[in-house]
């Protein structure tokens, strides 16, 4: 085991060797795009310094939202398998990273704001060239994302207190943590009260030797509702200098630029101008927070997820834009004054983005996306080269837009408290290896290609297939008639109607995936519906007889019963048949069933009646059911019946006919009543539970009865025992001997009446 200073300088010197390594002998940082080999890694944060080298920070497996350990480590285009840092409590699971909260590398520094559990937000900071690590916890609830390291390599760590909070907590550490300074700032805004605040970033800017402050004062009454983003100069020793709101903007990040700096973040869109919830905003300020410029940067269907900034030394952006999905993010040039000169596209899934300083685009990913689609659990990093490209890897068209907005901004007073000092917080480092893998994520490309009949019939339904927007960010299906709109339906794969009127139809398929957008039209004609009818139909004396079809339009094909595609069918016997005609375009099906009646004669029954059957008096009148398949009526001795079931009286034999074509035909049906579907019932008189083997209990014997219930009484009247299971027998078990009174209720299973038998039994030992 290598002792920790050991490591650290071994460490160092690798970390060396790689930044030398992985630019190019023009000086150019080469693309790479790599994921994590095995499933479990759960990705923190990917982060940059000034000199782009790059850092990133994941948790130790099992992929949950607890871990023992986290992890730090180098990913570059040379090396697969990776020295890396753990770091963790030195008592393992006294404290479980949970979730990331946010991550800045200046210089050599790297500091994490670290969801923990049980301590809350735990600030972590770590030198990669000294190897010094030392960490810091906040002893009382609160939050914050706020913090930069100064040129000395001074750290200033922005916190906000609980729910009612309207103070900035400050603390100023050395770079071997020791405390320099701790105060509050409050905030005073009385038109804007109660309120609390949120720190989001903090910029040191070497020029101005000032740390800027950037959070939301947010209404906490819910009266307003209303979020407002602040911005505040803090000068080395703790005093605030200029301050500012921004009303209605979400601004989080704070981004350093020629002559001052840059508040990017997110903006609310109240018009419906983009369709987008929320799009991207930028303004730039000077030093002395003066607004120069602010911008609205959006894509259609392109929701504002991150957003990342640089300004190259001739005073050009580079502007780095993400959404969610599968082509989420854009990485576009501007000039000086934010206007886009050129912008291209990535496939990634939910990514967090950096621009970095040499104009590459760092993405990072939870999951990697497969050819197919497919998202695996395996986190994926990936980096541009200084002109967006990813070696063999797709790029695609983008379409971000712009427009100048206005913002509506005023000032605070604030005034200095004491606060409470941070715990220090106790972390171990080790080294362990993680191995990534080089992935070139290129999932098919969003179209808004289909394919459609382009005739149908009435009444037919038409489903679009071979479509291919599963990846899209978003899709519209409409359906119009002569220019109208007749349907419209968003973000499914599919697209069907069933067509209730003739007409001329068009189908519109739009896309959009990288704020832009593609559409596909396909014109559906629909055609009035084929009609077609056998003239022939009913009972004929005999064969043979020709079927022919009638239509309201020329017929091209025919299909009658038993694959046969004449014109007209010639029947030598009774049955169904059916033909289905087409026109080239719609279908149409017609039926007849013929019969003859020489085929009746034939010892065919002319009557479909059930057989004769035997039943019990009480079952008396039978409901008969007959059926021919005549259109003609029938008689029951003689007498026609008009509605079915008739029914029967009396047993005896009956005789049904009917009349076809002149012929009488008949059948006969025969009822008998059954004299054995009487119960019978038996219960003893006595019984002697005395354990003998004999005569041990009380049960009812015989036939064609079900058992109910058996009810036990003495002689007072009081119930003994009621058995409602079977065997529905008594066992006299703590009762005396003597006689006893029964009832016993029953049900007859071949009429369904229910009965009842009383008595006396005798019970004795």
């Amino acid at each position: 085991m290598l002792s920790k200073m050991t490591f650290i300088h071994r460490y160092c010197l690798l970390v060396s060797a790689l930044s030398f390594l992985h630019w190019g002998l023009a000086g150019q940082m080469l693309p790479f795009q790599k994921s994590m080999a095995f499933p479990g890694y759960r990705l923190g944060d990917v982060v940059a310094n000034e000199a782009d080298d790059i850092r990133g920070i994941t948790y130790s497996p099992p992929s949950t939202t607890l871990a023992h350990k986290l992890i730090l480590f180098q990913p570059n285009e040379l090396q697969d398998t990776l020295d890396a840092l753990e770091i963790y409590p030195p008592q393992i699971g006294s404290i479980l990273f949970s979730f990331f909260q946010k991550g800045i590398y200046q210089g050599t520094s790297v500091n994490l704001l670290q969801g923990t559990n049980p301590l809350g937000a735990l600030f972590i900071h770590y030198d990669t060239e000294s190897g010094s690590l030392w960490a810091k916890s906040k002893a009382t609830p609160g939050s914050g994302e706020g913090f930069s390291t100064d040129t000395n390599g001074n750290t200033l760590i922005a916190f906000t207190g609980g729910n009612a909070s309207g103070s900035l907590q400050l603390y100023y550490f050395a770079p071997d943590g020791t405390l320099i300074w701790q105060k509050g700032i409050n905030f005073i805004k009385p038109e804007f009260a109660p309120f609390k605040l949120l720190s989001y970033d903090v910029l040191f800017d070497a020029e101005a030797n000032s740390f800027f402050v950037l959070g939301h004062f947010i209404d906490i009454t819910g009266i307003n509702g209303e979020q407002r983003s602040f911005l505040i100069q803090v000068y080395p020793d703790g005093s605030p200098g200029s301050m500012l709101i921004a009303g209605d903007i979400n601004f989080k990040k704070l981004i350093q630029s020629n002559n001052g700096f840059f508040a990017i973040g997110s903006m609310k869109d109240t018009t419906g101008v983009t369709g987008n919830e929320n799009n991207a905003i930028v303004a730039k300020f000077d030093k002395e927070l003066n607004l120069l410029w602010s911008k609205v940067f959006y894509g259609e269907a392109f929701e504002y997820n991150d957003l990342s900034l640089l300004q190259q030394s001739d005073g050009s952006l580079l502007l780095g834009y993400s959404t969610t999905g599968f082509f989420p993010a854009v990485l576009a040039t501007l000039d000086a004054n934010g206007n886009i000169v050129s912008q291209r596209g990535y496939p990634f899934h939910d990514p967090k983005i950096i621009v970095l300083g040499n104009g590459a685009l760092l993405l990072s990913s939870q999951q990697r996306i497969t050819p197919e689609g497919e998202l695996l659990p395996n986190f994926t990093i990936a980096r541009t080269d200084s002109l967006g490209l990813l070696d063999d890897c797709p790029v695609f068209p983008a379409c971000l837009q712009s427009f100048p907005v206005s913002l509506e901004l005023s000032s605070f007073s604030t005034s200095i408290s004491t606060i409470d000092s941070l715990i220090a917080v106790s972390l171990a480092i080790d080294t362990v290896q993680i191995l990534l893998t080089d992935v070139c994520q290129s999932p098919t490309e969003p179209s808004a290609f289909f394919t459609v009949p382009d005739t149908i019939c009435v009444g037919e339904s038409i489903s679009t297939s071979n479509t291919s927007n599963s990846l899209a960010s978003k899709n519209r299906w409409e359906l119009f008639e002569n220019g109208m709109p007749l349907s419209a339906i968003e973000n499914t794969p599919d697209f069907q109607h069933s067509f209730s009127e003739p007409g001329v139809y068009t189908l519109t398929q739009t896309i959009w995936y990288l704020g832009c957008l593609y559409s596909h039209e396909q014109t559906i004609v629909v055609l009035p519906e084929l009609e077609a009818s056998i003239e022939q139909d009913g009972t004929y004396c005999t064969p043979p007889l020709e079927l022919t079809v009638h239509s309201n339009r020329p017929i091209s094909s025919y299909n009658w019963s038993g694959n046969i595609h004449s014109t007209s069918l010639e029947v030598l016997q009774g049955g169904f048949y059916q033909v289905t005609v087409g026109d080239g375009f719609c279908e149409a099906s017609a039926s007849t069933e013929i019969n003859f009646t020489d085929e009746l004669l034939q010892g065919e029954a002319p009557i479909a009646i059930p057989p004769d059957t035997t039943l019990c008096e009480i079952f008396l009148p039978y409901e008969l059911y007959a059926e021919t398949p005549f259109d003609t009526g029938i008689s029951i001795n003689g007498k026609p019946v008009e509605n079915w079931p008739e029914l029967l009286p009396t047993e005896g034999l009956y005789t049904l006919s009917i009349e076809v074509d002149h012929c009488v035909l008949t059948d006969t049906f025969r009822i008998a009543v059954d004299s054995s579907c009487a119960e019978v019932v038996f219960l003893p008189n006595a019984f002697s539970p005395n354990g003998d083997g004999f005569n041990e209990l009380f049960l009812a014997q015989g036939k064609n009865f079900i058992p109910v219930k058996l009810t036990i009484f003495n002689r007072w009247g009081s119930m003994v025992a009621e058995i409602t299971t079977e065997p529905f027998a008594w066992d006299g078990q703590d009762a005396n001997s003597g006689i006893y009174i029964y009832l016993f209720e029953y049900i007859n299973p071949l009429t369904g009446m229910k009965g009842t038998i009383s008595g006396d039994v005798l019970l004795f030992r």
